[in-house]
């Protein structure tokens, strides 16, 4: 039993610290951008392409296979990404901002090694609980539920498009926000962040 509350609070945690992160910095539109974000983050932000030569000398380019991964090098973050998965790169990175938020690369667990984001999507075996709560920070992040509920978008197609969600995400996203929970506590914080999008919702009145 004592798990599953761990495994609650972790999910409402990731949850909780996208939110902070769209309040934090001031965010009032979508989609967000993800390359100013990760300045305001302080973190280094690059493809495969451009850090080719670094990831190569560090002798990380066995990561290269995912979509994108995370590495704390010289004491700062370093975020690299496939720019030819041009359809997951917001996903990817947003993905990558959850482990550094949660602060899953100042451990060893089985996400993160030696300061390495480490699973990638075409492995066999099932992604970890902090994987999955990388993913509840990326699509509440890209898609926070507090704003696409009074916007309307109603087709899977508006929503990657508005959002930056990818084909799987966006699906997941709609059939939540369509069986949305009418009698969800609002919080402080979804209200705040509520507030800094209130031009931007009504542009979908």
């Amino acid at each position: 039993m004592e798990k599953y509350f761990d495994y609650y609070d972790n999910k409402r945690t990731a949850y909780q610290k996208a939110l902070e992160i769209l309040y934090r910095y001031k965010i009032s539109k979508l989609p967000i951008n993800i390359s100013r974000l990760c300045s305001l983050m302080k973190v280094r932000l690059g493809s495969y392409k451009i850090f080719e030569n670094l990831i190569v000398s560090l002798r990380l380019e066995n990561f290269m296979i995912n979509d994108g991964f995370t590495a704390i090098i010289n004491d700062s973050y370093y975020t690299f990404f496939n720019s030819d998965k041009t359809e997951r790169r917001h996903l990817t990175i947003s993905h990558e901002l959850g482990h550094i938020a949660m602060g899953h690369l100042e451990t060893e667990n089985l996400a993160c090694m030696d300061g390495v984001t480490v699973w990638n999507r075409s492995d066999k075996a099932e992604p970890s609980d902090l994987e999955m709560f990388a993913n509840i920070f990326a699509s509440t992040l890209l898609a926070p539920d507090c704003v696409l509920y009074d916007t309307n978008i109603n087709t899977q197609k508006k929503l990657m498009e508005v959002t930056g969600l990818d084909n799987e995400e966006s699906e997941k996203k709609l059939i939540h926000l369509k069986s949305f929970n009418h009698n969800h506590s609002i919080t402080f914080l979804e209200k705040a962040v509520y507030y800094n999008f209130r031009d931007f919702i009504q542009s979908f009145e």
